[in-house]
């Protein structure tokens, strides 16, 4: 059937998703098929009271049509109500929370099914809403707002995977009190007029398509769609959409005089070709200012799975091309004297010194993103990275200033969330500070949002490795470790500490050594305590006891102010400086370094 032949029909299409389903049915599996079988009921009946019907309901997912968006904002809203008061009959452990996504399009109908981009839509918004939460697109809220007794929260212009324009999203205030209001939206709009906060700009142009037979064009189109989607998920860079990228790649005089006159800052470009069974991938990042290639690459793989190849080649592409252009930033920005840098230049700068690790340097760090305020007094990251400068010294540094900072870090992130909740990097500072607060379930749900909202950023992604192994799940810590590892090779160094840290509370010991060893081994004050635990459980006592010497001699430079140390405050220190959820990880940790000769250190 061609295009024109299909049933069309403009409706509100909502679609529900519950929160933790793999989690609970791996703790009881009879008991959440209850649960979700009582709750799903529970969803249709509501959903025939308002009018709409249920199209489909596959697992832990449900998705309904409503002729009137009014109805099926109503419903959702009755939804969650309804779902909260069936919670509070439930263990706190076995509740079940649902995402909600509400929009309104234009989708293909064929008898009891609807399928197209505004089905696609309502679970791509759905899946950035909250645990009993409610997320609508522009289209919704433009009909409902002046309708119903509720208010609206804006969570700005998002490039959904597949979707070719971006979509406005609001979150709906359910709240006693909410009604009428409208968080986020006019503050925002000056913000995107700043000239201090501008973006950096890049168009992905259509991939050549070298394959054999042109009916293979679907991996190259599908491929720069992916990556189009991919790479809008970076807070520092805006992306052109595929159309006007086509365009630009269309127009008969040089793309790159294209690309200047729409203020376009970086091209990427490439092709791809199958042979035999590979597939090889070569792709350029060019700057429109001179042509010049600032960055490429080629990637070959095996054709076996071929969309997991997909996935892999965007991923490594996405980090690469990204940290490319930052550095390229931050090597402009060290060139400028801090007065006249714009925010995100604050950002990198402000980054670049608590890299160095001294309590001098995230001083500096605190300085320079200060001014970043100056500038733009909303920008999130800015305060994501003062937080990061305060945790920095309460967990490895200024141990005698840990309930002053402990308080600021939290202070900032939990701003910087405030201002912006999708940015990923802002996800992970509060998630991690959140694990150091013990609150583990909430710090985990942050950690999880920002994997969501970007994968590819392999300096957040070891972070969360390390958290996700104090939450105990190391094995979980590893894979995203490895992952960074991949997506980054340039910055193997800095990583392998947190890869060790995983290894370890996997008691797989040897790993954990030969990754530790990798690194720098004074990068943290701990990692060469754990080193000497490693090599204690191997039975190595001498190794265990030389890098114990060298974690106490740290230690006391850094910690203790030059007297050395007691057991016990090492130990209470420890514990405080890896605040691990589950107990037998605290002892793993605790009794490696009593066996690599704490007690008795000379």
């Amino acid at each position: 059937m061609t295009q024109e032949g299909f049933k069309r029909k403009l409706t509100a299409v909502l679609s529900a998703d519950a929160v933790g389903y793999s989690r609970l049915m791996g703790e009881d599996e009879a008991a959440t098929v209850q649960t979700i079988t009582s709750y799903r009921n529970v969803i249709s009946t509501l959903i025939k009271q308002h009018y709409g019907t249920v199209i489909d309901s596959p697992g832990d997912n449900l998705l309904a049509e409503f002729a009137s968006v009014v109805d099926a904002v109503q419903c959702a809203v009755a939804i969650q109500k309804e779902l909260e008061t069936c919670n509070e009959e439930l263990a706190e452990d076995r509740r079940m929370e649902f995402r909600i996504g509400i929009n309104l399009g234009d989708v293909i109908y064929e008898k009891e099914r609807i399928y197209g981009e505004g089905v696609n839509i309502a679970a791509r918004i759905e899946s950035l809403a909250d645990g009993g939460g409610i997320s609508v697109s522009g289209t919704v809220y433009d009909q409902v707002k002046n309708k119903l007794n509720l208010g609206y929260e804006y969570r700005g212009a998002h490039s959904l995977k597949n979707i070719e324009e971006p979509v406005r999203l609001y979150r709906v205030l359910m709240e006693p009190g909410a009604a009428g209001k409208l968080i986020g939206e006019e503050k925002l709009k000056p913000m995107q007029k700043n000239a201090h906060t501008r973006k950096i700009c890049i168009a992905v142009l259509p991939f050549e398509n070298l394959f054999d037979h042109p009916d293979e064009d679907y991996f190259s189109r599908g491929f720069v769609e992916d990556l189009i989607t991919d790479l809008a998920h970076f807070q520092s860079l805006q992306v052109i959409s595929s159309y006007s990228s086509r365009k630009i790649g269309a127009e008969s005089r040089s793309a790159i005089d294209a690309a200047r006159e729409l203020a376009v800052d970086y091209l990427l470009n490439g092709n791809l070709r199958h042979k035999s069974d590979h597939v090889r991938i070569t792709v350029q990042l060019l700057d429109s200012s001179d042509g010049r290639i600032v960055w490429a690459e080629r990637y070959d793989a095996p054709m076996d799975t071929i969309f997991e190849i997909q996935d892999d080649i965007v991923e490594r592409v996405v980090g690469a091309i990204s940290t490319q252009i930052d550095k390229a930033l931050l090597t402009i920005a060290h060139k400028k004297p801090l007065t006249s840098l714009a925010a995100y230049d604050c950002w990198l700068r402000g980054m670049d010194q608590m890299r160095r690790g001294t309590p001098e340097a995230d001083l500096e760090a605190r300085r320079i993103l200060k001014k970043a305020l100056e500038i733009d007094p909303n920008y999130s990251r800015a305060y994501a990275g003062l937080s990061l400068s305060h945790f920095n010294t309460w967990s490895c540094q200024l141990w005698e200033q840990y309930e002053e900072t402990a308080h600021r870090a939290y202070d900032y992130a939990l701003e910087a969330s405030r201002l912006d909740e999708t940015d990923h990097v802002v996800q992970m500072i509060l998630g991690r500070i959140l694990v150091y607060r013990h609150q583990y379930d909430v710090a985990e749900v942050h950690l999880d949002k920002s994997l969501a909202f970007n994968s590819s950023d392999a300096d957040s992604l070891v972070e969360i490795a390390l958290s996700k192994t104090i939450l105990g799940k190391a094995a979980e810590g590893e894979q995203l470790f490895l992952k960074a590892v991949r997506l980054n090779p340039y910055r193997n160094v800095s990583y392998y500490p947190y890869g060790a840290y995983t290894y370890f509370f996997q008691r797989q010991y040897e790993t954990a050594i030969e990754t530790a060893l990798k690194g720098q081994l004074t990068v943290w004050v701990d990692l060469p305590a754990f080193l000497a635990a490693a090599y204690a459980y191997t039975g190595r006592q001498q190794e265990a006891e030389h890098y114990l010497d060298i974690f106490i001699d740290d230690f006391a430079k850094k910690i203790t102010s030059g007297h050395r140390p007691q057991p016990r405050e090492v130990i209470d220190w420890m514990k405080k400086a890896l605040p691990f959820k589950h107990d037998d990880d605290t002892q793993l940790m605790v009794q490696g370094i009593l066996l690599a000769g704490l007690d008795g250190h000379r």
